[in-house]
Formats: structure tokens, sequence, C-alpha cells
């Protein structure tokens, strides 16, 4: 039997292949119970891989007392059209049926939405950590019968209880939850989210070779590259190449026109689907790169389709996935004009939005010069008071934040409390407003560069030069703390140095992080803000209690690299990162910097302290530690 013949959610453990990396950054993010988001195009395996997390038989979870864990899976397909209490009734069903028994609840009693949640208070009590792996998560933030409501009162479940949810979608949560009926939700922000792109290589042969095996069939090691070619990393593709392979007769020599023919029949529509997804801007770049014509390629627009598994490579050497791809962007091709540049803002979804649209136009009594760059929260452009004649810098937030109606009163009240921060090494922010929705914050123009720029071309910096740096940082944050401002993503990319012979840091985006977040106050978790690689551990479990400690990790963080080169919690995923920030003890920098002294490295390990109290109570002494 051909044992390529799926071309949907793959359920035999058998044949489900790769993804390790993945299973394990999720298992261990479900280890603190922590909810997570897989997103993906179409057809990369989103489905498969949730399904697996429910059946580990090929893999061994990496969780505490495991025993106590139960995964259920749930199609949220199956709920078209339906409301809240079929999705309670259906959590209930598929966790005591996936509990083998270990659960004891009644669907038509628990499964409801009050009888839900004294259901996950009770096996919460007894001990039991639920999983409600949620597949397709479109079907219910689309569902109008879905309201804000739900989603709130769904996060609050997994706040207080032993409860942790996986979703998979095609668009990010942040995305979903900005359209439609659920404008006003925050049900994103307790997700950790995980990409699913292409498979790395070794994972792709795997997938072409290990069936055949199983199947009695070996295949020749000759014919592993061409399917690679055909169908590039991509599972789906791999695939459907190798049912065609496997038809073909793997002991035969390899066909390749045949192959070639036959794949491209079935793929083509599946081409189609995705070409008609992009905007006429990622159909010219496509067209433009199979010529041989590409322009310098748009960073965002590089990310949008990497993320969506057409090109691989980085925005230098960029390349289409594979030969079948290519075929069908040359069929494309024949004839079809290349205009290759961005299109004009409009009201664009979440996520289409590409970099640099506001070159060239006004904001206010502002000229908007170039973009500075971009980071995961704004966008900065250089720009020019046109009255004064003066050199500023532009922040301007996501579009997607003008579709909170409580954002306008939040930007007002935060952006005030910034603007009053009078400090030498604080960024001056003098102005601010909105323009058809779009809203953005002035701040004086700082030539130089940022702190990771430094960093990365020089590594490891001297304690000649790093302590006068941190002073200049934890006297910016001692200030502004005693204001009751928490700048809550302190990092290397918002620290700027001003240009001269003795670098002068300047902190910068006080406060965007509380002004992109929800408000919401209270003992309930709403999600994490900040940076995972500089994230205090109070921060990741999103406590209600963060304060300027906070801020003392992360610079506690930024003087360990500075000093050592190095990050002093770092992993091969998001998951493991975050790990080592809740449960790794802080590493001694002498065993990468041996310069330096007991007292220097004592009070960096005592800044990276888990528990707030047991911190240096301000940035001042750590940065006195230094000198």
């Amino acid at each position: 039997m051909n044992p390529y013949t799926s071309r949907t959610m793959i359920k035999d453990p058998t044949a489900f292949v790769g993804r390790a990396a993945e299973l394990h950054d999720v298992y261990t993010l479900l280890a603190a119970l922590q909810s997570c988001s897989l997103v993906g195009p179409r057809r990369i395996g989103k489905s498969s891989l949730l399904y697996h997390l429910t059946h580990p038989a090929i893999y061994q979870p990496p969780l505490p007392n495991p025993e106590h864990y139960i995964f259920a899976f749930v199609d949220l397909q199956e709920l078209t059209g339906l409301g809240p209490e079929d999705f309670f009734y259906t959590a209930v069903e598929r966790l005591v049926r996936a509990s083998g028994g270990r659960l004891k609840a009644d669907p038509e009693r628990d499964g409801t939405q009050s009888g839900f949640r004294r259901f996950l208070g009770r096996v919460s009590d007894e001990g039991w950590r639920l999983a409600l792996c949620c597949d397709e998560f479109e079907m219910l933030s689309t569902n109008p019968r879905f309201t804000a409501d739900f989603f709130a009162y769904l996060r609050g479940l997994c706040s207080n209880y032993n409860l942790a949810l996986v979703t998979s979608s095609q668009a990010s949560l942040f995305d979903l939850c900005h359209q439609g009926n659920l404008q006003t939700s925050q049900f994103w922000n307790i997700f950790v989210e995980r990409t699913l792109g292409l498979m790395p290589e070794a994972e792709a042969r795997a997938l072409i070779t290990e069936p055949f095996q199983r199947a009695g069939h070996p295949l020749p090691a000759a014919d592993v590259e061409p399917v690679l070619d055909l169908a590039g990393q991509h599972p789906f593709f791999i695939q459907m190449a190798c049912y065609h392979l496997f038809e073909l007769g793997p002991a035969k020599p390899l066909e390749r026109a045949t192959l070639a023919t036959r794949f491209f029949e079935e793929a083509r529509r599946h081409y189609a689907y995705e070409w008609e997804r992009l905007d006429s801007t990622g159909q010219a770049f496509l067209i433009a790169l199979i010529r041989g014509e590409a322009p310098t390629l748009d960073p965002a627009l590089f990310q949008h389709l990497k993320r969506n598994a057409m090109v691989s490579g980085k925005p230098e050497a960029v390349a289409l996935i594979s030969e079948g791809w290519r075929r069908f962007a040359e069929e494309r091709a024949s004839g079809a004009p290349i205009t290759t540049q961005p299109a004009a803002r409009t009201g664009s979804t979440p996520g289409e939005r590409k970099s640099g649209v506001w070159t060239g136009r006004r904001l206010g009594t502002y000229e908007v010069l170039e973009p500075l760059g971009r980071g995961g929260m704004a966008e900065v452009y250089k720009g020019r008071h046109t009255r004064l004649d003066k050199m500023v810098a532009i922040k301007v937030l996501p579009l997607e934040v003008a579709d909170d109606p409580n954002f306008r009163a939040r930007f007002e009240r935060e952006a005030r409390a910034v603007a009053a921060l009078k400090h030498p090494h604080i960024v001056q922010v003098f102005d601010f407003g909105d323009v058809d929705g779009t809203y953005y914050m002035v701040m004086d123009y700082v030539a130089g560069k940022d702190l990771a720029h430094r960093m990365r071309e020089t590594g490891a910096l001297p304690l000649a030069h790093v302590a006068p740096l941190a002073q200049h940082i934890a006297s910016a944050l001692d200030y502004a703390h005693a204001q009751g401002l928490v700048h809550r993503d302190v990092k290397p990319s918002n620290v700027m140095l001003e240009a001269g012979a003795t670098p002068r840091a300047i902190l910068m985006d006080f406060g965007i992080a509380k002004i992109l977040a929800s408000g919401q106050t209270g003992p309930t978790r709403s999600g994490m803000i900040g940076t995972l690689d500089y994230m205090a551990p109070e921060q990741i479990n999103a406590s209600a209690a963060i304060d300027g400690r906070a801020d003392v990790y992360s610079l506690g963080v930024m003087v360990y690299q500075m000093l050592t080169g190095q990050l002093p919690f770092s992993g091969e995923s998001p998951g493991a990162v975050l790990m080592a920030h809740l449960q790794q003890a802080a590493p001694d920098p002498r065993l990468l910097a041996p310069h330096l002294s007991e007292a220097c490295a004592l009070a960096i390990q005592r800044a990276l302290a888990k528990d707030p109290d047991q911190r240096c109570p301000t940035a001042g002494e750590l940065a006195a530690a230094l000198e």
C-alpha cells in the first residue's frame, strides 16, 4: 500500500515524521502551563503536529510528572455554526475520553459555561494538568456566536486553573483577535506563538525515505535529490511527490520527466491558491526573481513570503522553495509586467502592511523622510518638523491598534507620562498624535547606532566601556521608576549610542510596550510583554505586580551579554529560553570573563535572581558594582 496517500491530517503515529524541535518547544511551554499557538500556511502540517501532541507515541514529552497531563484534540471545524455551549460540551467530552477513565465528569452537566469552570476547579485541585489542542482556530474567531466575552472568559479559565490551550491557525492570533467581532479581544495575549515553516533538510530527507523503508521498498539514494528539488522542504509537497514516485515503482530507475508531470498536475491547483492570496507586490517580486531582475527585497515582504513557505534563504540571497513552485511562477510570469513598488497604504488586513509606506508623506506637521528601522511593535522613521526645520524620529504604531476602542485614551495617557520624562539618558518625546487612525510619537533624533549593532560588530566589550554605558542606562531607569514608570522592554536595540568619541547611551521606547498592551489590571494573567531573551520571570508569568525590578533583571541580562558576548539564558527554541529564565540558575559571568571581580559577578547574578525580592533594588546598585 502506498504510504503517501494522505492529503489531510496524519493520524498514524508511524507515518508522522519530523518536527522534533517544534514538539519539544511546545511540550516545554506546556510544562509551565503556558498556552501557545502554532501559526503557519495551509498544508504545512499544523493539524498533524497538533494531533501528535495529544498522541506522543513516538516522542517522549519533556514534562514534569507526565502522568499528570491529559491532552485532548478538538477539530474546531466541527463547531462551524455552533456556539459556546457546544465548545464547552466538546471540551469536556474530549478531555474525559483522552483521560482513559482518569477524569470523572458528565458532559451534560459539566459541559456548560459554568459547569466547565467547576470541572476545571475540581480537576485542578486533584492535580491534573490539562492541555486542550484546538485545531483550525479561525473557525471560532470568525463565528459571530463566539464573542469577545467568550474569549475573555476562556482566557480567565487558563489564568486561574490548570488549563493550557494550544491552537493552530494560518494567521497570528493577534491578527485574528483584531478583526470582526473580536476587535476588542486580548485573548491572543496569553499565548506564545510558534511559527511552523519548511522542514529542516534532515527531516525532509527522512520524510522521503522512511515511509519507503517501512513499506519494504527502500528508496535508492539517487532518487532523494530529485524529490527535494521538485518539492523542496515542504512536507505537503514532499508527500505528494513521493506518492507519485511510489506509484511509478520505487524499484525502477527514476523517471524524472514523468514524476515531474504527474506531480505538477496535482500541485498546480495548490500553487494557484497560494498565488492568488498574494498581493500584487508579492506576485511582482516572485516574477522578477525568476527573471533574475529582482530588486532589493523589502524585509517585511521577505518575512511574509518566507512565513508562507514561498521563499527560503535570506533577504540578500532569496530563492524559491522548489522547482515545482518555480515552474508555476514561470507560467504566471509569461507576459506579466513587473511592478515592485509597495502598494499605497489602504485598509489592509493585519500582516499585509509593508514597511516604509509613510516615506515621503506627512504626519501632522512632520514630513516623513526615510525609514530608520522596524521592530516587533512599530516602525521608526527619520522626519522633519516642517515649521522648525528640525530633524526628528517618528515612531509609527501598528495599524491594528486603531481597532481597539479603548486605545486612544490609553495612548494619550501613557504618551503624556513618557513625554514628561526629562533625563539626559532618556530620549525626549515631545509630541504625539494620530492621522486617519495611525498613531505616532515624535522624539529627538539621535545620530548613531544602537547597542545591539555595536555588540554585533565587536562581541564582548571591555569593562571600561561597559561600566559607563550601564551607569547611563541605570540612571535613566532609576529616574523613571521614581516617576512610577516601568520600561518593560529593556534590551540592546532600545539603547542608542550617540555618535562621538565617548558614546552616550540613550534609552529609547519608554512606554511603548505598555501603550500597546491591554492595560488590564487585576489578578488574572494578561500575557507576556517584552522581549523573551531579556524578560524577567514575572513578565513571563504575566504577573500583575510588574515593577522596576523587572527592568533591573533586563539590565542584568544586558550587562552580562556586554561583558561576555553571550546571553545568560539561551536555548534552541523560544520554549527552552522561557524555561531557562524561569528555572535555570544565573550563571557566573567569570566563567567567560575571568577578569571580573567577585563583587561585580555577584551583583550581576543578584540582578538575575528569579525572585524580585532578591534582586538589586535599583539599577544604580548594579551599575555601581561595575565601577
